[in-house]
């Protein structure tokens, strides 16, 4: 234990081992494992390491795959410099509701680090009045929130809340981005788990 360099040591302990709950140090004799143990220990190591290694990599490309063929124009064309850690996402597709609705979302809390995706959305064949109520529960978020484009995107805005919970507003909902009707919120849907699978991809190349 006793070298003059940085090291790390990665040390796994279980409440009925034998040094518990003093530490490993010094606290029995060493039983050193005889070569073929070493052997059978490495290659089960090393079995592991790239039985993962190739579930990521092959993940990733099915990810970009996708991403690049199927999602949405708006996420195909996005551009990410940065995006916070996420441990889940939730999407939300938000149309004509009333800004108390949306306000219990911003108060969760959990161990977990959380993204959340609104997508304000409108038919193309909404009434007047419905769309102005989405878009203004929408610009009320926006502004309250201190939401930022995200790299100049007009569509998408981004805002951390705190270190375990981040917001996403996508908007659909503005004149000449409404939703076609015969798609309706199934495409609001999408476009939320596009923007959501962007961010994850993003976040495995970070």
């Amino acid at each position: 234990n006793v070298v003059s360099q940085l090291h790390i040591h990665h040390v796994v302990r279980f409440k009925v081992d034998i040094a518990w709950p003093a530490p490993i140090w010094g606290k029995f004799p060493a039983n050193p494992l005889a070569d073929k143990e070493i052997m059978e220990q490495k290659a089960k190591l090393v079995s592991v390491i790239e039985r993962d290694w190739w579930v990521l990599n092959h993940a990733t490309k099915t990810i970009k795959k996708y991403l690049s063929t199927y999602a949405e124009p708006e996420i195909q064309n996005l551009s990410l410099s940065t995006t916070p850690d996420i441990d889940a996402i939730l999407v939300i597709p938000v149309f004509d509701e009333v800004k108390e609705n949306l306000s219990h979302f911003l108060e969760l809390n959990s161990p977990q680090s959380i993204a959340i995706v609104w997508v304000f959305n409108c038919p193309d064949n909404a009434k007047s009045d419905e769309q102005k109520r989405t878009q203004l529960v929408m610009e009320y978020y926006l502004q309250s929130l201190n939401m930022q484009p995200v790299n100049q995107n007009e569509a998408i805005y981004y805002a951390s809340l705190n270190s375990k919970l981040s917001i996403y507003i996508v908007d659909r909902c503005s004149k000449g981005r409404n939703i076609p009707a015969k798609q309706g919120v199934g495409l609001a849907r999408k476009i939320g788990l596009d923007l959501g699978l962007s961010l994850i991809d993003h976040q495995l190349h970070q």
